[in-house]
């Protein structure tokens, strides 16, 4: 599955777009990581492919279908999403929020079956928050909701992942396990398109970056895009990037931050 965004332009009202002309191909079993600072326009975009802002111009193709016809039903059914953080004023417990992501495949009148419910159920085993199926969602912690919303997503069994932020309010531990796990889906062919705070993360698990600065973008392999100039360019701040070598033998970098002027 091919997940194409071609010159698109987006943004609010009649406002100038705040991403302007941006060109991407994401392909099945791909972790695209968007970075950049707060306010360039990465979950205007995501808002964009997923058809809650009209686009300005250019146009959202996957496997060559423009995405503007399909229903709202059949968005879902391809294309699964994780926003940064959703507070649900409903005290659902979370298999009924992960059974959630069941509803593009449901009648109107109609109830989640049996298959439903186990889907959500490996969904939620398969995160690690067994221990949490029973508790209310409005109960839980900031990153234990963050990964309930993550099952949710999942269990809407979609070809194209959409992640805004998925390791924020996630401590060490469970940012590295949802790291790995974005890892092990794309290498089932999910094509996924996540953003984040930390440019480690895309030396870690993404294949392609793009890097949004003020009113301009780059493209690339993490390699190439995650360089100190170019994130001293987008964030305005000096940074280093030291590379070694892990106990496996694997080229590893990371993204220092300098303090000094």
């Amino acid at each position: 599955m091919i997940l194409k965004i071609e010159d698109v332009s987006c943004g609010y009202g009649l406002d100038p777009p705040i991403v302007s002309q941006i060109s991407m191909t994401i392909r099945s079993g791909e972790i695209w990581c968007v970075l950049g600072p707060n306010g360039v326009g990465k979950t205007t975009l995501f808002k964009s492919v997923l058809g809650f802002l009209k686009l300005k111009s250019g146009r959202i193709t996957i496997d060559g279908q423009d995405i503007r016809s399909w229903t709202q039903k059949k968005k879902a059914q391809v294309i699964g999403y994780v926003p940064q953080a959703q507070n649900n004023p409903f005290p659902f417990s979370v298999k009924d929020v992960v059974l959630m992501g069941r509803t593009s495949y449901l009648s109107e009148l109609g109830s989640p079956g049996k298959k439903d419910v186990e889907i959500a159920e490996r969904n939620i085993h398969m995160l690690g928050i067994g221990q949490l199926e029973n508790k209310k969602y409005t109960e839980l912690s900031g990153g234990e909701r963050q990964m309930v919303l993550i099952a949710r997503a999942l269990t809407q069994e979609p070809d194209i992942l959409i992640m805004d932020e998925p390791t924020s309010n996630l401590d060490f531990g469970n940012q590295v396990k949802v790291l790995k796990y974005i890892s092990d889906l794309s290498r089932r062919g999910l094509a996924i398109l996540m953003t984040s705070h930390f440019p480690d993360h895309a030396f870690l698990c993404s294949s392609k970056v793009a890097l949004f600065r003020q009113h301009q973008f780059v493209i690339g392999e993490a390699d190439n895009i995650v360089t100190e100039a170019n994130l001293k360019q987008a964030y305005g701040v000096n940074v280093q990037i030291v590379s070694g070598t892990s106990e496996q033998g694997k080229e590893i970098k990371s993204c220092v931050p300098l303090l000094d002027d």
